[in-house]
């Protein structure tokens, strides 16, 4: 629909051996999988297109902002750069503990078409065409760490306080203002409607419980959210509702208003949903006791 294979020239033979390899890179685990990547990609076609954001970037950006949503946790092994960090893996070696995972993610897409050819989706960009997109990618998928999440929302509120709604005055950061709708849209699950709110809060918990585990069998400290044992699910969705999603769209909505009233709706059911005796019944010992996936 954006025009992206025709504007960059992707071959249709080359696509699909990079969507396949794309795939495969997208483990069997129980949230960062590829139907997460998925839904984000959703997300951001929806803010582009319902929104109205694709008139504030240019065709390179938007093909940038599509594709780093697809690529944003590729090869993700469903551990935290927490705990990459404490166990001094492989991959915080590599990293420098800096980003563990969303520099994992980056790396991986740019080296898989430097390695395999037949897959370079972006070979028949130029030099300039390939310069800006790799920037961009980097940009947005560095910013989708929950470290950065605080001061990345205070620069982007001062930007848009000085900058206002208009697109033609957000010529020029294209790449702070996709940067900020990608981590939204990663982190929007309680942004939609009930039913896929719930399934996204029980595989994340699912995941978080599984990295716990092993934090203890390898007698790590276990990382926050990840103990099973002292861990309160409903209560750390309502505090990822009103201290993280809420603000987030809150910031950005005002750039995209069409989608407001929805997204608004969706956080406060599933506020009131969290805050429920049957989220607690549904949440409680049965979940967490149950064993890892």
């Amino acid at each position: 629909e954006w025009g992206c294979v025709k504007e960059f020239r992707i071959e249709t033979e080359v696509l699909n051996g990079w969507l396949s390899f794309v795939d495969e890179m997208y483990g069997d685990v129980a949230f960062h999988n590829s139907t997460h990547a998925t839904d984000v990609l959703q997300a951001v076609h929806c803010c582009l297109k319902t929104g109205g954001l694709s008139k504030m970037l240019k065709p390179l950006e938007r093909f940038a902002f599509l594709i780093s949503a697809i690529v944003h946790d590729l090869g993700h092994d469903a551990m935290s750069n927490n705990f990459h960090k404490n166990s001094v893996s492989e991959r915080s070696l590599l990293y420098n503990d800096q980003s563990t995972q969303e520099m994992f993610h980056c790396a991986t897409f740019f080296a898989a078409m430097v390695q395999n050819p037949e897959i370079n989706i972006l070979k028949n960009l130029s030099v300039e065409e390939f310069r800006d997109f790799r920037a961009l990618v980097i940009r947005l998928l560095l910013q989708t760490d929950m470290s950065s999440h605080f001061s990345a929302l205070k620069d982007f509120k001062a930007l848009q306080a000085a900058l206002g709604t208009e697109a033609e005055k957000w010529e020029g950061h294209g790449a702070c203002l996709m940067a900020m709708v990608l981590h939204a849209c990663d982190i929007s699950a309680q942004a939609r409607p009930r039913s896929l709110a719930i399934g996204w809060a029980e595989r994340v918990h699912m995941e978080f419980f599984a990295q716990g585990d092993r934090e203890a069998l390898l007698q790590l400290p276990i990382s926050p959210l990840c103990d099973r044992t002292t861990t309160d699910v409903t209560s750390s969705q309502i505090g990822f509702i009103e201290f993280i999603v809420a603000p987030i769209w809150q910031a950005i909505s005002v750039l995209i208003p069409d989608l407001s009233d929805e997204v608004t709706t969706n956080l406060q059911e599933n506020l009131r949903f969290w805050k429920s005796d049957a989220a607690k019944k549904f949440f409680g010992k049965g979940f967490l006791s149950r064993p890892a996936a």
